[in-house]
């Protein structure tokens, strides 16, 4: 190794250098190998993620239902479960109904972790992520800068997070009407590996006539489940026992 770093170096210095010049250069190259190899040697192992596999055959299945309310804040936002890394994923399905500005849901991450999130919603759906202190660090709003950024993170299972509280603040896009009534469905994960999975179905606040408002309407919810990769719902996957998060 060290007589193909001289090579090299001698390769690249020119004739006007004197040998001197060319034995310094050769020097620094040996040099410069050796704390370059000894940075190898010392360098961390790197672990391979036990959880970056696919999940197994046979995942438990939990659904709960819950109602959405009048006045949404924080203080009052839907428990969708505990975030647990190789354990659990998190899915949430429901819709903003004719006045309904907004819904909160919140869930609990067991470790510091890296989440992901996948949604699929109708058009004019903003998502925003919010700590246990009520402060927005992620939104899929492309307008909001690092915030945007880091939503794309959470696209992509790359946005750190540490061990606490989280919420998820839904919407409708800046400068959209409240008549507009779209479906949506959240889906958060920490790792490609989970052994349950956490399905939260909210119905409106006040009764809606599913047939004409637009929202929950036939096969909204289905479509939007099928986009997803195995749908929330994938009943192939498992049998889905009726437990309360």
């Amino acid at each position: 190794m060290s007589e193909d770093i001289i090579e090299v170096a001698m390769a690249d210095t020119t004739t006007s250098l004197t040998p001197a010049q060319k034995i310094k250069a050769n020097t620094d190259a040996i040099i410069k190998n050796y704390y370059l190899l000894k940075d190898l040697k010392n360098a961390p192992k790197v672990t391979p993620d036990p959880f970056d596999k696919e999940p197994p055959k046979n995942i438990r299945g939990y659904k709960q239902s819950s109602t959405d309310v009048k006045n949404d804040s924080a203080l009052n936002a839907r428990t969708i479960g505990d975030l647990t890394k190789g354990k659990t994923r998190l899915n949430i399905i429901s819709a903003l109904t004719k006045d309904d500005k907004v819904d909160f849901f919140k869930f609990n991450a067991t470790v510091d972790e890296k989440l992901g999130i996948a949604v699929t919603t109708d058009k004019g759906v903003r998502i925003q992520i919010l700590d246990s202190k009520g402060r927005v660090f992620a939104d899929s709003e492309a307008k909001k800068g690092i915030l945007y950024d880091n939503f794309q993170s959470a696209g992509g299972q790359k946005l750190d997070i540490k061990k606490g509280t989280y919420y998820l603040k839904v919407t409708r896009d800046t400068g959209d009407l409240n008549t507009v009534t779209p479906n949506y469905a959240i889906q958060v994960s920490t790792t490609r590996y989970y052994e349950k999975d956490y399905d939260t179905t909210e119905t409106p606040a006040r009764k809606v006539s599913y047939a004409t408002s637009g929202a929950y309407s036939a096969g909204g919810i289905n479509d939007l489940l099928a986009q997803f990769n195995g749908g929330l719902f994938d009943s192939a996957n498992g049998t889905y026992y009726s437990k309360k998060v």
